[in-house]
């Protein structure tokens, strides 16, 4: 499990696609970065989680088409029920 963006200190999700917005060169850099940590493990279909709505709401604007395919909702609720059960 990874990050797609890395060395960000931010809580406020909004803050955070307001500040990549701004920066696109950044969210190009961090893609990158996704891109070689893939390859480094062979995943040829990584599932891409995407926690909290606004994160969802926005993930498309900043993932390419090949990326955004694996793309799943998942909230942060979910994910812990899923973990209790396991």
């Amino acid at each position: 499990m990874t990050d797609i963006i890395k060395f960000l200190q931010e809580a406020d999700s909004k803050n955070v696609i307001t500040y990549l917005k701004g920066h696109p060169v950044l969210i190009e850099k961090n893609l990158r970065t996704f891109r070689e940590e893939m390859q480094d493990l062979r995943a040829t279909e990584p599932v891409i989680l995407a926690f909290g709505k606004d994160t969802y709401c926005s993930a498309p604007d900043f993932l390419d088409t090949e990326l955004s395919v694996f793309m799943q909702r998942l909230r942060v609720q979910e994910a812990a029920d899923e973990l209790e059960l396991a």
